[in-house]
């Protein structure tokens, strides 16, 4: 009797660590040591007040050390009307044993602001399009910052003033220092790792649940069949509610602990139906079964919660825009030559259109040519210190690019801005299905970017694409008619051709 007790047990046991396994498996994979790994040593800057560290706008600063728990201690003084953002947790696009996923890249800004006083704690989306000011902290002074982040949680204290708790999306990630408007000087900034608190591992939960399961069975007097389908629900159980629960889950996340253990304690109302039977299933199902599908709803609606759809990061950087979302905000362009910075010593010409229209594959089968190098390649033959960036949007559209631009990269203060209008500037969006654009609204968005150059004194360069639709074509003509230059491409122009003639309507507005 007692060998066949150990059996019942031990097949419970068994099929209990197999749905440990299972739910386990629903992590994401751990990139490899050559591609990312935690760093568990401390960051230390310390400087004199008379030789701080600076960070300036035109230059931002990355901290690439991923790091899970740690406090964080500066002291830092902001110019006046200076904004600094301290960017954590900050997760990009990397490989992923071998694979690149691509993805909005995630982080939480904490900004300090010596003019105004706003909103403490940013998402991405609120970071670069809410306002402009943060935690108020008194300009030319030195202020100290404190901040412990525990797993998700982050806490605060800024000049004395104690912060909520912000709840991140990821429990690692590394840092960056970013600011606007004015410079800010670090005298000190310490990293300290903080070593994480151990959690139960879930094999110690999924033997507790097959204590359970075993229990249940013995107090129920089920014969060896339902036993057997109740073990075999149990382990298998999470590959039926696992995907469902975490389909929100997106590239190098991890669910929460909480949320694989409560998936785990779901497989037990699977096994649980099996072996009551019959008999009482009229009582005892629907409990069950309430049980399993509000325990994998609030799985799936907190996910939800935690990763909220990216509308807004969608619509003014385009979809999965992976470090163009942290480059955007600290005032940078990742371009085929390298980044761009703003610096008031360079002639900037800008290109609006999107990456479909720069990049053009004259060749089947070779990688596209970058029409924004070739450009970059002929103005300097006339000008050493023009400098050509396009932004980072693959498929571009007018309304989109304008409103990148004007969000994002004013401080270029371009000399030249390239009014690129693709050959799908209208075509239809991907969840309303109507067109992104139309001729009237093109031709409003043309009448508002000639103001806007005119203001800041600069020139404006329209471009159509080949192939473009008859009725934007025409916009654009009557535009050029009023004197504003036009580049229409054809379907023989190569990259090449196309880099030399935008240079020849762009050289003479440089001078």
């Amino acid at each position: 009797m007692r060998i066949q007790a150990f059996l019942r047990t031990g097949f419970f046991v068994v099929c209990g660590l197999i749905a440990s396994y299972f739910v386990a498996e629903s992590r994401r994979p751990d990139p490899r040591n050559e591609e990312l790994h935690l760093h568990e040593s401390e960051f230390n800057l310390e400087r004199k007040a008379h030789d701080p560290f600076m960070v300036r706008p035109e230059k931002w600063q990355p901290l690439p050390a991923l790091r899970a728990d740690f406090d964080l201690l500066a002291e830092v003084e902001i110019g006046e009307g200076g904004v600094l953002d301290l960017v954590l947790r900050r997760t990009e696009p990397h490989a992923v044993q071998g694979l690149d996923q691509p993805f909005h890249g995630r982080f939480t800004v904490l900004r300090l602001s010596a003019g105004g006083e706003g909103p403490a704690w940013r998402t991405p989306a609120e970071a670069l399009l809410g306002s402009p000011y943060g935690v108020k902290v008194a300009p030319g002074l030195s202020a100290t910052v404190q901040i412990t982040a525990r797993g998700r949680t982050l806490s605060a204290n800024v000049a004395g003033k104690v912060l909520p708790p912000f709840t991140t999306m990821d429990d690692v990630g590394s840092i960056a220092l970013i600011t606007r408007g004015a410079s800010a000087a670090f005298t000190r900034l310490q990293v300290v790792p903080v070593q994480k608190p151990m959690r139960m591992p879930l094999w110690a939960v999924s033997l507790a649940i097959a204590l359970f399961v075993e229990a249940l069975a013995l107090s129920l007097r089920v014969c060896l069949l339902p036993r057997l389908l109740a073990g075999a629900a149990l382990a298998f159980a999470p590959l039926a509610i696992v995907p469902f629960a975490l389909a929100a889950l997106p590239p190098l996340a991890q669910p929460d602990a909480r949320d694989e253990v409560l998936l785990l304690f779901l497989c037990t109302p699977v096994a649980a139906l099996i072996l009551i039977g019959k008999r009482r299933a009229l009582f005892a199902c629907l409990p069950l079964l309430l049980v399993l599908v509000a325990g994998t709803v609030s799985v799936q609606q907190r996910m939800a919660t935690r990763f909220p759809a990216t509308t807004e990061l969608d619509e003014l950087l385009g979809p999965d825009a992976g470090l163009a979302v942290i480059e955007s905000l600290a005032n940078c362009v990742r371009g085929a030559g390298g980044l761009h910075m703003a610096d008031a010593k360079r002639h900037f010409v800008f290109l609006l259109g999107g990456q479909l229209l720069y990049q053009r594959a004259d060749v089947p089968g070779k990688p596209p040519e970058h029409v924004d190098l070739i450009l970059d390649k002929e103005l300097h033959a006339t000008d050493a210190l023009v400098e050509v960036a396009a932004l980072p949007t693959v498929d571009g559209y007018t309304a989109q690019q304008w409103r990148l631009f004007t969000t994002c990269f004013t401080e270029f203060r371009p000399k030249v801005v390239v009014f690129g209008v693709p050959r799908d500037e209208d075509a239809p969006d991907a969840k309303t299905h109507k067109p992104r654009s139309s001729p009237g609204a093109l031709e409003a968005l043309i009448a508002t970017a000639e103001r806007f150059v005119n203001q800041q004194g600069a020139k404006l360069v329209l471009l159509a694409d080949c192939g473009l639709e008859l009725n934007l074509m025409a916009v654009l003509r009557r535009a050029n008619q009023r004197g504003l230059p036009l580049l229409a491409i054809t379907d023989l122009n190569t990259a090449n051709e196309i880099g030399i003639l935008l240079a020849a309507q762009i050289a003479p507005l440089l001078k």
